[in-house]
């Protein structure tokens, strides 16, 4: 589990350090820095789940560029630090647009610098095993959930054996399909778990309903090719409740 979190000149959070629980609520005003913090988890975990030499922008791209996420501490040397702690490790990323003197950064083609290191606590060393860095593997498990209602409640419709749901809730009811019929153990043990927090529910179920999907397609027209979306029938998934 992570245990704690520190944040410089990450969006609004300048020097931030946050410690956390097993439950941890943050609770505040608007535009005072509660979703930048797990922003800042999140980023961080695709950071360390990038495989080495992999390029930096695939995680930082869109509005989400570290042009846009770098704060400003007024020196000069602004740095974009992201770190995380678990069982006396951490993980820290390092991020620049100018190489600051006493950190060695490496370049990514677009001209920002930036690292990526463990580093283990040699007093826990005995008691975990060899090679392991308890921060790395924490931060490598995390998932970022903006769950939606309408998203959640929404059909849904899989075109791979192992479907996954968005950060959103979309396809949920794909995932529940898929559960029900490559893991049905789990699939009972979610619904015990649903039952315990809204006690009405007796059961749910997957049914099947047809969809429009909108899919791409390439056409040729007088020697040129044109982009297009055609609407496609599909039979999709569908979560039913029964109360």
């Amino acid at each position: 589990m992570i245990e704690e979190v520190h944040f410089k000149n990450f969006k609004c959070l300048s020097d931030v350090r946050c410690s956390l629980a097993q439950w941890t609520v943050f609770v505040g005003p608007n535009a005072s820095g509660k979703t930048s913090v797990l922003e800042g988890i999140y980023h961080l975990s695709k950071v360390a789940r990038l495989e080495k030499g992999g390029d930096i922008r695939k995680v930082f791209r869109g509005h989400k560029t570290l042009e846009n996420l770098l704060g400003s501490n007024g020196d000069g040397h602004d740095r974009l630090v992201l770190e995380c702690e678990s069982g006396g490790d951490r993980v820290s990323f390092t991020a620049s647009p100018n190489a600051v003197s006493r950190v060695q950064l490496d370049q990514t083609t677009n001209g920002w610098y930036f690292d990526l290191s463990t580093w283990d606590d040699a007093d826990v060393q005995r008691d975990k095993p060899t090679g392991v860095n308890m921060a790395q593997e924490a931060i490598e498990t995390v998932a970022f959930l903006d769950l939606r209602a309408s998203e959640l409640a929404k059909p849904s419709y899989a075109i791979v054996v192992d479907p996954s749901m968005a950060s959103s809730g979309e396809g949920l009811a794909s995932v529940i399909a898929s559960m029900i019929l490559t893991r049905p153990d789990a699939f009972i043990d979610l619904l015990t778990m649903l039952k315990r927090i809204i006690p009405q529910i007796k059961n749910f179920r997957v049914a099947k309903k047809k969809l429009t999907r909108m899919e791409r397609e390439t056409l040729s027209f007088r020697g040129k090719s044109i982009e297009t979306s055609i609407p496609r029938s599909v039979i999709g998934d569908c979560l039913v409740f029964h109360f």
